[in-house]
């Protein structure tokens, strides 16, 4: 929200179709997409929605856990509903919305499925370079090796790890190289 603040557009994918409809109102000059982000061959998920929606999630047993853990929490969480919401492959997502302008950040925080949906981005299809991210964020929900595995070969390397988030870069000279 920083980097909109300061001039920034981009794609926002959001499944929770009331978060969406905040998310228009609060960003216009961003793209808003309403459906989630498909990691495997499903075209739908259910979404479990929660008390805080920053914990919502495709997972109930991570949703479960949420509710578990906030029992020592000053506010408790509960699973309020869920619904069925459309998955959209990253893959798509990247060839429909970024054919001419280049991708700066990724970031994804999906409370569970963060390598998943990266390691399902096809960095060897992105032809240009120029349009190859320059910084992926995403939660370390999964072993830092996992990233790597996929994130290495396409030229990024570790910038930051925060408490909750890996924060990679692409190589310098391929974030500035002339061709």
């Amino acid at each position: 929200y920083l980097l909109y603040l300061a001039g920034a557009h981009g794609i926002l994918v959001e499944p929770d179709p009331e978060q969406a409809q905040r998310l228009l109102k609060a960003r216009p000059r961003d793209v808003v997409i309403n459906c989630g982000v498909a990691f495997d061959e499903r075209t739908e998920a259910t979404l479990f929605r929660m008390t805080s929606r920053v914990f919502n999630t495709f997972s109930e047993m991570q949703a479960e856990k949420v509710v578990a853990a906030s029992q020592q929490w000053e506010v408790r969480q509960d699973i309020i509903d869920s619904i069925k919401v459309p998955l959209i492959p990253a893959n798509e997502i990247v060839d429909r919305y970024f054919r001419d302008d280049p991708i700066t950040l990724i970031s994804i925080d999906t409370e569970g499925f963060d390598l998943p949906i990266l390691q399902s981005i096809d960095f060897t299809k992105i032809t240009n370079d120029k349009a190859l991210p320059a910084f992926v964020c995403a939660e370390a929900s999964a072993p830092f090796e996992g990233f790597m595995q996929h994130l290495e070969p396409a030229g990024f390397e570790l910038m930051a790890r925060t408490p909750d988030n890996w924060l990679f870069r692409r190589h310098h000279e391929r974030l500035f190289s002339k061709s």
